[in-house]
């Protein structure tokens, strides 16, 4: 009797998976590999006046990823942080942004727009709302009905993306896919990976393509891989126009010349052991810019403790010949919202080619 149950009882668990994979399944996320991006906020300003710019690339961790904070994903224990945290990482992240100075461009990864795990804050709205002055654009590249893991306390649904706010307007900007993808059924619970693409006019004819990515990050390197030889491809093209390129975000790789030991901060580092962007990528002349000295990133195997924590360099800028980089910086707020700083360069887009 007692293994008749077991058996019966089997027998539903099964084919409940089943039916739940069958509904992931016909539910699975399938943008197109190239969709249009229409702004959802509007700058007064149409064309790029200046040769000199600013940017900022961060990516804020659905704001539920503060110093507090470790990651099941990663070897850590938390799915999210109580509903307080998350609030102060939210409120923290939004309050930096001070319209008045804010830069040009401002790249942001991993906004949730809705997710279990940041509470359903709409953070694209609460963003844009912040920089109501702005241009922006929104690409999502998770939409899942239901992340079924960890086993006993779901991640559950969630919609999010990366934002483009730029304070010109764009005279296009699009969501391209990048290839690859984890097999089935991993793919149908994780991200789709995809870089926007944007273009701006300016003053003297040329165009910036301004490039926000998010790689991936729990391959074993093979489709970072992929998504790096396709922005080169593009980085390439574009600057063979004869246009400025400039590709910024969070890479999940060390830049090249990337050195622990340069980081003065007086934190523990650590290398990506992953695929890693060869020294010649990119013909004489392209520019990695990064702030050696300050860690972007930290592991989330644990809460973060200072002297303690391994940290990183992973979101950093790249720029084609014809620009100059004046001055970059990362923000050292020692993660206290994100698991990422963020990062701030100033350029000079040259007349040269």
């Amino acid at each position: 009797m007692i293994i008749r149950s077991i058996i019966v009882f089997t027998i539903i668990l099964v084919f409940i998976l089943l039916i739940f994979l069958l509904f992931s399944t016909l539910d699975e996320y399938k943008p197109s590999n190239k969709e249009i991006l229409h702004p959802e906020t509007f700058s007064f300003s149409k064309t790029l006046s200046d040769s000199i710019i600013s940017l900022m690339t961060w990516n804020i961790g659905y704001a539920s990823m503060g110093s507090e904070t470790d990651f099941f994903y990663d070897g850590g224990k938390m799915v999210r942080p109580n509903r307080e945290l998350h609030e102060k990482y939210l409120d923290s992240i939004v309050n930096f942004f001070q319209p008045e100075k804010a830069p040009n461009f401002i790249l942001l990864q991993e906004v949730d727009y809705e997710a279990k795990r940041s509470y359903f804050s709409n953070e694209k709205e609460t963003l844009q709302l912040r920089l109501i002055d702005y241009s922006s654009v929104f690409a999502v590249n998770y939409n899942v009905f239901f992340v079924p893991v960890p086993l006993f306390n779901p991640m559950g649904k969630v919609i999010a993306g990366m934002i483009s706010f730029s304070d010109v307007e764009p005279k296009s900007s699009f969501r391209i896919a990048f290839a690859g993808n984890y097999p089935w059924p991993v793919r149908l619970f994780n991200l789709k990976r995809c870089f926007i693409l944007q273009r701006f006019n300016t003053q003297i004819g040329k165009e910036l393509i301004l490039i926000n990515i998010h790689n991936s990050a729990f391959d074993k390197g093979d489709l970072r891989k992929i998504q790096i030889e396709t922005l080169r491809q593009v980085a390439l093209k574009e600057y063979g126009k004869g246009n400025w390129v400039i590709i910024g975000g969070d890479w999940n790789m060390n830049p090249p010349g990337f050195d622990p030991d340069k980081i003065t901060t007086g934190d523990e580092t650590f290398t990506v052991e992953t695929e890693k962007i060869p020294n010649d990528f990119l013909p004489k002349g392209w520019k990695w810019i990064y702030d050696e000295k300050r860690p972007t990133n930290r592991s989330v195997v644990t809460s973060y403790t200072k002297g303690e924590t391994p940290t990183t360099i992973i979101d950093f800028f790249l720029l084609s010949p014809n620009i100059q980089c004046l001055n970059v910086e990362t923000i050292n707020f020692a993660f206290s919202f994100s698991d990422h700083n963020p990062v701030f360069l100033e350029a000079l887009l040259s007349n040269c080619h």
